[in-house]
């Protein structure tokens, strides 16, 4: 064979042969940039990447067609490749999928507050996890209550506190490799409503629910990729800062009617803003959001939403006004209550 017959070009006096190998790189890259898209845009369901990382061995299924029918009289058999992965995808997407089980046992968790903390930072660094955490009473002498589903025992709170700021920590199993088999953990964990609550949640395949309705938040940063969050907020007390950052991450934030957002960072084509009915009007200097978003191909969604079950919670007016912890400080994580499943998980 000439090398211009290798290269996919017709010998002279023969008919063009196709490169199927190309075309099924093309439908592959074609598709899998059609469900980024769709990502981008809020098309596909919450935690979608969370659920298709565990189907990894697609992707060798793949490998496999490729390499028996490559060299065979059927050539274009290696399009059956990425149909295969395409196929999951759209499966997991919108088909009629069995509830996912957590990876493991219930472990009840829970974190005592320091003496004299008048602040928590709640920090989780997760890869491949869904995590509610919730803001909702507890007993005075509790930041965190819940419980935790992993693959072992490794799952554990910590706290440290520094002149009045409490630090509470999400530990996850740690090592491995993400992709193998299903997520690694799930968390639900209830954080206390009687101090300001700063979240920061940092990983890749992470499925959030963050609901802080019933407390009060300084500040709120999620970070990293293929995340899906959704951040339920209280009335602000002050100018309060929610930063996102990441790369094909989906981001809803949903205030109380009325409250002033303002939104900050780029637009199409590296993010998609839809910004609902809450308005902008943020000029002055009354309480308000002002949402920062940062990185490329993401999709945030401002709307307004419903108090929690029982109303909106009594105003904390009457406690000292908390500034916003700096930057510099380490960052707290989130627990859950043990109590109840959040919704979704």
């Amino acid at each position: 064979m000439s090398p211009a017959s290798r290269d996919g070009e017709a010998e002279p006096g023969r008919p063009h042969r196709a490169d199927w190998g190309r075309v099924a790189d093309g439908v592959f890259l074609a598709g899998l940039g059609v469900f980024f898209l769709l990502a981008t845009t809020r098309g596909l369901p919450a935690g979608f990447w969370v659920e298709a990382v565990s189907f990894w061995p697609v992707l060798l299924v793949s490998a496999g067609i490729r390499i028996i029918f490559e060299k065979t009289a059927m050539p274009w058999g290696v399009l059956l490749g990425p149909i295969v992965v395409l196929a999951t995808l759209f499966w997991l997407a919108w088909g009629d999928r069995p509830e996912i089980r957590p990876p493991g046992e219930w472990r009840a968790l829970s974190a005592e507050r320091p003496e004299g903390a008048e602040r928590v930072r709640v920090h989780a660094k997760l890869a491949g996890v869904r995590v509610h955490l919730e803001a909702r009473p507890l007993s005075p002498s509790l930041l965190a209550e819940g419980r935790a589903a992993s693959r072992d025992s490794e799952t554990h709170l910590e706290v440290s506190h520094d002149d009045g700021d409490a630090t509470l920590r999400l530990q996850g199993r740690r090592g491995g490799f993400l992709l193998i088999g299903r997520r690694r953990e799930v968390w639900e964990l209830g954080l206390t409503d009687r101090i300001p609550l700063d979240v920061d949640v940092d990983g890749v395949f992470i499925r959030a629910d963050v609901d802080l309705r019933r407390g009060r938040t300084t500040a709120v940063e999620v970070r990293g990729a293929f995340n899906s969050t959704t951040l339920r907020l209280p009335p602000p007390t002050g100018k309060v800062t929610i930063r996102l950052e990441g790369a094909f991450s989906t981001f809803g934030v949903i205030v109380p009617e009325g409250t002033p957002v303002r939104h900050h960072g780029p637009g199409f084509p590296v993010n998609f803003v839809s910004k609902g009915p809450a308005p902008e009007d943020f000029s002055g200097e009354e309480p308000g959001y002002q949402v920062i978003v940062e990185g490329a191909f993401t999709m945030l969604n401002i709307e307004e939403g419903p108090p929690p079950p029982g109303g909106w919670p009594p105003s904390h007016a009457e406690e000292p006004e908390v500034s916003p912890l700096p930057a510099e400080a380490g960052r707290p994580p989130a627990e859950d209550p043990g109590g109840a499943a959040p919704s979704g998980t």
